[in-house]
């Protein structure tokens, strides 16, 4: 037996302290840890976790020492190494995937038809843990091959200078764009970070003439977060958001089809309770089902002969809708 086999994960990490920033080594820690909750109650084997968990040392040091240059829109990346495979097995171990649900199977067809015809779909969802888009693949890719496989996430710009993340969201097409969240946290940047939407927005538009396209984003801006009372619920969409998908859908070649879908993913890696302005946080997993329930198409309708004023409460209005649709579907899955 070779003899990191013998070591606990913890252990593993340990001996490479010295070759980790203080602040990675801690955050990656809190992470690493949730892996031996996993061996002590037999949902994965140490034997196949440890070599995972090695080669994600390695890409983390790997990332340290050579930042990866990110663009507006990243490629996945799958050859010479498949980043993408790689992000599922990483994250497979904490999905209980006996307990877990995958509703509107009949909207997963209709989409998957509209993509095969070459026309584009965006996923208007809910989002509560950080691993949102690799939870899908993880869970969808036995049932629907090849659905989640090519979808775009849209992502946080965030996400590009977190050396923990990267090694995940490298096998994924990300498009890159900075939450309205952040606007007054970085109110110095934030003429800066409305350029860099705006160039994304000119990029999704291009990608979507090509068609054939998957998109996933989460127009609340961010992750669901419990309520004072410690109540669940979808975050609220940003009327802005969807009207910004809606104009861009319309400028492509092809035809862009919108459709709600609601995510229960926060138990196996909940959010910090507040918005962080530092780069990094605590990752913490539990091995948890996870649920998901694609709603039918929405009919996305646009405000072309009202006045201002009126435009502002019908984005507002249509954004409402949505967001209701999308706390029925949510409904379903926690009940």
């Amino acid at each position: 037996m070779e003899p990191y086999l013998k070591s606990s994960v913890l252990e593993l990490l340990d001996r490479e302290e010295k070759f980790l920033p203080k602040d990675v080594f801690t955050y990656i820690r809190s992470f690493f840890s949730s892996y031996d909750q996993l061996i002590l109650n037999q949902c994965v084997d140490s034997k196949k976790i440890h070599p995972i968990l090695q080669k994600y040392i390695e890409l983390i040091k790997q990332e340290i020492q050579y930042p990866t240059q990110f663009e507006n829109f990243h490629r996945q990346e799958r050859v010479p190494f498949d980043y993408y495979q790689f992000a599922k097995e990483l994250i497979n171990p904490f999905i209980d995937k006996e307990k877990s649900h995958i509703l509107g199977r009949e909207n997963i067809k209709d989409i998957l038809f509209l993509l095969k015809g070459g026309e584009n779909v965006i996923l208007l969802a809910n989002h509560q843990a950080e691993g949102d888009p690799t939870l899908l693949s993880a869970l969808l890719d036995d049932h629907f091959p090849h659905f989640i496989e090519e979808m775009i996430a849209i992502a946080g710009a965030r996400v590009r200078t977190d050396p923990l993340t990267i090694p995940l969201i490298r096998g994924q097409h990300v498009l890159c764009v900075y939450s309205k969240k952040y606007f007054d946290l970085y109110a110095d940047k934030k003429m800066e970070m409305l350029q860099h939407n705006s160039t994304s927005m000119l990029v999704l538009r291009d990608l979507l003439s090509q068609g054939g396209k998957l998109v996933f984003v989460a127009p609340s801006g961010g992750r669901d977060r419990k309520d004072d009372s410690g109540r669940l619920l979808p975050s609220p969409f940003d009327p802005d958001s969807i009207e910004m998908m809606r104009i861009v859908g319309s400028k492509g070649k092809k035809a862009t089809h919108f459709f709600p879908l609601a995510l229960h993913t926060y138990d196996i890696l909940p959010p910090p309770e507040k918005i962080k302005k530092e780069i990094g946080e605590q990752r913490k997993m539990c091995h948890s089902p996870i649920h998901v329930n694609f709603g039918k198409k929405f009919h996305m309708l646009a405000p072309n002969s009202l006045e201002k004023g009126e435009k502002t409460l019908f984005r507002k209005h249509q954004a409402d809708k949505i967001y209701q649709e999308v706390l029925t579907l949510y409904d379903e899955i926690i009940h």
